[in-house]
Order: structure tokens, then sequence, then C-alpha cells
């Protein structure tokens, strides 16, 4: 199986949980959903592309920052703040921590039409300010190239994991492996202004030995990959 294989590195970085908001909590890895959009926009897409990818890393630490958030607050609110025309809302500011990562090492994989690997390639290679999650998250690419992914089985040939991974549910039930379950925004769909999200179950493992079923491999890095997505 033929994937493109990307290298990044990241000084700082907060892949921000949904429904976080006086302390912004930060996924271990990008979730998929970033990923995913962060291919198209490289791409330059102008409709969804099917693609599955592996995301898997590592970080020094987690630094937690102090910044300001603005943000409405109700009508009778005692804090009337600045009213905005057309809104009639106060703009209130507030003080919310953020928590990110440091020193982030990447590497994710992506499966899809070669046409469009290729294309992410070239685009990335020349875009002047990669950024994956906020916008101020800058990325180093340090490599990107097509690789030949083989399967190995575990039974035969254990594993010990060295970065941290997202697995699939059905993967690290096979693998029978315990990590940090994420229910994941995938992609949407909006109908009469409302967004329906298709959500993935994953497991976010760091550590530990796989020993049981079989799962591909990037021979050339020694990583395993599980592939997630359509």
């Amino acid at each position: 199986m033929r994937v493109l294989r990307v290298k990044l590195y990241q000084e700082f970085a907060c892949y921000r949980k949904p429904m976080t908001y006086g302390f912004w909590e930060t996924y271990p890895l990008p979730p998929l959903s970033t990923v995913k959009g962060f291919f198209h926009y490289v791409v330059e897409a102008k409709e969804y592309i099917p693609a599955r990818y592996g995301i898997q890393g590592k970080f020094k630490s987690v630094v937690l920052d102090m910044q300001s958030m603005y943000k409405f607050g109700r009508k009778d609110s005692e804090n009337k703040g600045i009213i905005i025309e057309g809104f009639n809302k106060p703009l209130l500011k507030s003080p919310i921590y953020v928590s990110n990562l440091y020193a982030v090492e990447l590497t994710i994989y992506i499966e899809s039409k070669l046409e469009y690997l290729e294309k992410f390639r070239e685009n990335l290679l020349n875009l002047e300010y990669p950024s994956l999650g906020r916008k101020e998250d800058l990325v180093r690419v340090d490599s990107a190239d097509i690789v030949e992914l083989i399967e190995r089985d575990l039974f035969e040939d254990n594993y010990e994991l060295k970065d941290g991974i997202y697995f699939s549910k059905e993967k690290a039930k096979e693998l029978e492996v315990n990590g940090i379950n994420y229910r994941m925004n995938f992609y949407y769909e909006s109908k009469n202004g409302i967004k329906f999200f298709k959500k993935k179950d994953v497991v976010y493992v760091d550590s530990g030995i796989l020993k049981d079923g079989s799962i591909l491999y990037d021979k050339e890095r020694k990583k395993v990959v599980d592939l997630i997505g359509d």
C-alpha cells in the first residue's frame, strides 16, 4: 500500500478539545478533523476528498498560558461591555487558560488518490507559513515522501510503542490495547444551516507492547500505522 508520510515539527501547539471554554484543553495529537482540514486546505480542494489518516507523535511537555477571550454576553448582563451594532449584545473580555504542547514531533500518514498525495506534497513545500491547529501553530516540514506500507504479524513479531498514536476503536480491540478513548468529529454535512457531524471512535495509546493481531508497518521508519477515515 502506497501512502504519503509527512514528518512535522511544532514548537508550540494547542489542538483544542470541543466544549472547553474557561480552560482550553488540548488533545495529545492533532485530531482527525484537524488533519483532514489541513490536507484539504493544502491541496486547495473544492470538494470533499475521501482519505484515511494515520496520526502519531510525541511532545516534551505541556505549558499553561493565559490569554484574553472576547465573547458575547447576555443582554441583561450587569457588565454591559461594548454593544456591537446589529447584535444588541455586549462584547465581554475574560481571561482563559490554554494548555499548549511544547516541542511536538509528528508523523502523519495519508492514504488517498496518488494525484492528491503528489499535489499535497508539492503545495506543502511551497507554503510560506504552514500551520496545524491554530493559525499561529506553525509547522516545520522535515520531510514528505511517498512510501510503501507492509502488513506485520504481531503474534510472530511483537512491537513496542515509542510514540503516541491514534488507533481506531476496532483496531485497539483487535490489538488488545487500552488507552484514552475519544469520539472525534470527522466531517460534517450542513442542512438548513445546521451542521451534522460524523464522528470516529479512536483510542490514544502512548506506550505498551503490541502482541496480537496484524497491522500496517513502515519498515523504513520502523513505525506501525493505523489508517482511520473513509
